[in-house]
């Protein structure tokens, strides 16, 4: 039998990869995990998606959008019992190194949105509908596969997603993100696994969010883009700062 891309990195390249179940099983880091200096362009609109934690990490990432429409997920931020000083800090730490126009958030904690809100962070509640299957784009799940698998350019040949090499824990958890009876044995079912998820989580929030703004070809556009790259740098000084986080 032929072997897919997770099982020829485990089986040929001696990689522990979690089979079983996995959720994402076409990822591959060969082809998704990309230097910015191998990006076809530079994003110009930015949004970032928040998934709260206190034991568990409180989880940030930064997505940006090309002229082509093409999706790179630019920065992560993973830290445990970040507090609201602390949170409002990054967030807005993040908004001057990448220009980020809106957060999508998770909605379980209204508070701490507020809280976000108060402190002149563009903050969105974002629902947690995780349920569904990768060919499903209506699902959480499904629309982020969608995205990955897009394609643009006239002849729809084009990959159309990157994520940066630093968001290691991002790659660790798509990597490690498997349906939960995979792990129980039980009937089939289209409910991840919650644990090892904070990323994933924030992923789906942000990218739900670029689809509702219209960034990508699921909707119209509404809004002039505005580049997010230093003038005198050429494309790939983007503007970086490290947040203390990963």
């Amino acid at each position: 039998a032929t072997l897919g891309v997770v099982e020829q990195r485990q089986e040929l390249e001696g990689q522990f990869v979690l089979l079983s179940g996995l959720v994402y099983s076409d990822w591959d880091p060969s082809v998704y995990v990309k230097d910015r200096k191998e990006w076809p362009d530079v994003p110009v609109r930015v949004a970032a998606g928040i998934d709260f934690g206190w034991n568990a990490p409180c989880a940030i990432l930064v997505t940006g959008v090309d002229r082509a429409e093409r999706v790179y997920h630019l920065w992560e931020f993973y830290e445990r019992k970040v507090d609201d000083r602390r949170l409002l800090d990054v967030c807005r730490r993040l908004r001057g190194a990448y220009r980020v126009q809106r957060f999508f958030a998770d909605n379980a904690d209204p508070r701490l949105i507020a809280a976000l809100r108060q402190g002149g962070i563009p903050v969105v509640a974002s629902g947690k509908k995780v349920i569904g299957t990768t060919a499903n784009p209506s699902g959480g799940i499904g629309l982020v596969n969608w995205f990955m698998h897009r394609r643009v350019g006239d002849d729809h040949e084009l990959q159309a997603f990157f994520v940066e090499p630093r968001c290691k824990h991002y790659i660790h958890e798509t990597e490690s993100y498997v349906y939960e009876d995979a792990r129980t044995g039980h009937n089939p079912s289209e409910k991840p696994r919650d644990f090892l998820n904070h990323l994933k989580d924030a992923e789906r929030y942000v990218l739900t969010g670029i689809a509702r703004l219209g960034w990508v070809k699921r909707a119209a556009h509404r809004n002039r883009a505005v580049p997010v790259v230093m003038t005198s740098g050429g494309r790939d000084h983007m503007v970086d700062h490290t947040l203390g986080g990963r």
